[in-house]
């Protein structure tokens, strides 16, 4: 399986008793889960949310097995514009955890989260690095090699339509830099500065910290729930 999507969060509430945090983490799941089956276009998926007690710790992952990745990929005609589309959807629902996870308390309440796209990620790079003349079509190919792994020998038509596809893909137009009076380079928006949050201190760890963890090892696989003590 490849890992297309792994996202962690941090909220910043305190401790939930141990029924409270089942029910949270259960029903976050099933509206994440949703999300994920209305707009991921891939035939089949895993999805995996795990989350620990105290302030709310919690890291949700979507893989797919490379044979679907390439089936939803030919949904948008060239593979370019497959691994784009596909990127957009697994923002859209990592966003949507997210959003979901906070959505239970304070508005206010301090939520600080990390996004990864994976696989899908690493080849939108790869291939814009083509197109920029960063990197040429063999190099990018072996890259992706290296990224995909021994998933790889499962799919040698997946592997023969990216290497095409990398060799085909067009380069960006040689654009000229203009430059200012004070010879800085020209550009239409200056650089944004972001500014950092302050520091919200930590809540109490509770007692008998402890972690729920619910996964899907297919669509059409039941939910599995688990929970241990840390």
């Amino acid at each position: 399986m490849l890992d297309i999507a792994n996202t962690d969060f941090l909220i910043a509430v305190p401790s939930l008793s141990k029924a409270e945090f089942e029910t949270y983490s259960s029903r976050l799941f099933d509206t994440w889960d949703n999300y994920i089956e209305q707009s991921l276009r891939v035939s089949d998926y895993s999805i995996s949310l795990a989350i620990e007690d105290g302030s709310i710790k919690g890291q949700g992952k979507i893989a797919v097995a490379i044979s679907a990745l390439y089936f939803g990929i030919g949904n948008y005609g060239s593979f370019i514009s497959g691994i784009q589309m596909i990127r957009e959807q697994v923002a859209y629902v990592s966003d949507k955890l997210v959003k979901s996870a906070a959505s239970s308390f304070d508005e206010n309440t301090q939520t600080t989260y990390k996004n990864n796209g994976g696989v899908i990620s690493h080849l939108n790079r790869l291939f814009h690095k083509v197109q920029s003349g960063d990197m040429t079509a063999e190099e990018a190919m072996s890259e992706a090699e290296r990224i995909i792994g021994d998933e790889a020998n499962s799919s040698p038509e997946f592997m023969r339509k990216l290497n095409k596809a990398f060799q085909e893909t067009p380069k960006y137009p040689t654009q000229i830099t203009m430059f200012d009076e004070l010879g800085g380079a020209a550009s239409g928006e200056g650089g944004k500065t972001k500014k950092r949050s302050p520091r919200t201190p930590k809540p109490d760890l509770p007692l008998n910290p402890f972690r729920v963890e619910i996964w899907r090892d297919s669509k059409r696989d039941k939910k599995h729930i688990k929970v241990s003590k840390l």
